[in-house]
């Protein structure tokens, strides 16, 4: 019987008995088997061998070669025999024909961030979840006809579960079968898209909860945002030229990106108009071998991450720290393009101030330790709770309105205050 699960499974729902299927399989692998004949070009001949104990007919032709020409002869003891065999070998060819997931899913990558124009970071991020989520797995090696919608809903399940994967951390690795299969199906390598039958908010409920993320989790108070600035200082003093101090001083102010703050020049500040421009960022490249190792490793200059450029006003705060980074250098002689210089890299790298203000923590012996990250989260729900619209403060630090929303405004207002406000909403009733 012909080996196809999803016709069987249609035929099934739609009301046909096993007689039935059986019988209308049957006709379709012998209307296969005559096409398959058909197409081979090698005649199929009975040859009389010689025996001691007597003469014997075998049947006998030759299978095409990679290449379409003749190749190795084979013989059977009927046609019937030599026809099956013959079958079998275009069958077995023809499967050799057929990309895996893997051959496909790097077809589709490769396309994908061309398309895209995507990052080394990116690029990165997609390898690392490839040997995180498929490699070894045995969807990798299926043949990309074989997968079916059951099978994938399988997949995801046992990764959700394995993973403990969030829903939107999911959603991620969902995109990746949905392109890979969507790519199959325009470049005609299948001929039905499983990933349409599997939908992607089926398996919310399968996900981790979401974490749920507070002002008092996510922002840094004021004490300790105090305390990590006055170290910052004290540093400063200690040791003047060394230029991750100011950086991490500026991203604080700032509450843009580090890689961002690291590759700022005096080219971009304004004085005269008020204002830095934001316009590029560093990037730690990763280069992986066909395992996953890394094998290279690099710095460059690209595009902020958003790829867009933005204007930051230089209030007095920040006047004053640029003030400082400028007497600084010029006190010990440095002429340098960039606001943060480094001896050996040329300018200050992003992750030595993001290690900075994370050392500060520990040093302090603060509650927890606290990043970059968080003071770009605390002074956008600074402003936000100053009531400075969503648009405006993602325009400040990079980010779209709804992303600052999601992820980077929460409400840090004290009890007094929202008493007062409560307070005020009520005298304006009858009942006060």
């Amino acid at each position: 019987m012909m080996d196809n699960k999803d016709f069987v499974e249609f035929l099934e729902n739609n009301g046909y008995d096993n007689d039935q299927i059986a019988n209308m399989c049957r006709e379709i692998e012998m209307k296969e088997r005559k096409t398959i004949l058909a197409q081979h070009k090698f005649a199929i001949s009975p040859v009389t061998e010689h025996r001691a104990g007597g003469d014997i007919v075998r049947w006998r032709t030759n299978l095409p070669d990679k290449e379409g020409k003749k190749g190795k002869q084979i013989k059977k003891a009927s046609r019937k025999d030599l026809e099956d065999a013959i079958v079998e070998f275009y069958r077995q060819r023809d499967k050799e024909d057929v990309p895996t997931f893997k051959d496909v899913y790097m077809q589709w990558r490769e396309y994908h961030w061309k398309k895209n124009n995507s990052s080394n970071n990116t690029q990165d991020k997609y390898i690392t979840d490839y040997f995180r989520y498929i490699n070894g797995k045995p969807i990798e090696s299926a043949l990309i006809t074989d997968i079916t919608d059951i099978q994938l809903e399988e997949y995801f399940i046992d990764e959700i579960r394995s993973n403990s994967l969030e829903y939107r951390t999911f959603g991620k690795l969902y995109s990746y079968f949905n392109g890979t299969f969507k790519y199959a199906f325009k470049h005609r390598l299948i001929t039905n898209n499983p990933m349409i039958y599997v939908e992607k908010k089926d398996f919310q409920n399968t996900c981790v909860p979401k974490k749920q993320k507070t002002a008092e989790s996510e922002l840094i108070p004021d004490g300790d945002f105090d305390a990590i600035m006055q170290q910052l200082y004290r540093d400063m003093e200690k040791r003047p030229t060394n230029f991750t101090y100011y950086a991490a001083e500026l991203s604080a102010k700032m509450a843009s990106r580090v890689s961002e703050i690291a590759t700022l020049k005096w080219s971009d500040i304004d004085y005269e108009r008020g204002f830095i421009t934001i316009c590029r960022a560093d990037k730690y490249d990763k280069i992986r071998d066909e395992n996953g190792k890394i094998i290279e490793k690099h710095w460059s200059i690209g595009l902020p991450k958003n790829k867009k450029c933005r204007r930051i006003p230089i209030d007095d705060s920040i006047r004053q720290s640029l003030d400082r980074i400028r007497q600084v250098q010029f006190r010990y002689g440095i002429v340098s393009e960039w606001l943060f210089p480094h001896p050996e890299y040329g300018w200050t790298h992003s992750l030595m101030i993001a290690s900075c203000v994370k050392n500060k923590s520990k040093q302090l012996k603060l509650r927890k330790t606290y990043s970059n990250h968080g003071f770009r989260k605390t002074l956008n729900s600074d402003l936000r709770n100053d009531n400075v619209s969503a648009k405006t403060c993602a325009s400040l630090i990079g980010n779209t309105p709804d992303v600052n929303d999601e992820y980077y405004y929460y409400d840090n207002t004290d009890m007094e205050t929202k008493r007062n406000a409560l307070e005020k909403a009520h005298k304006k009733r009858a009942y006060m």
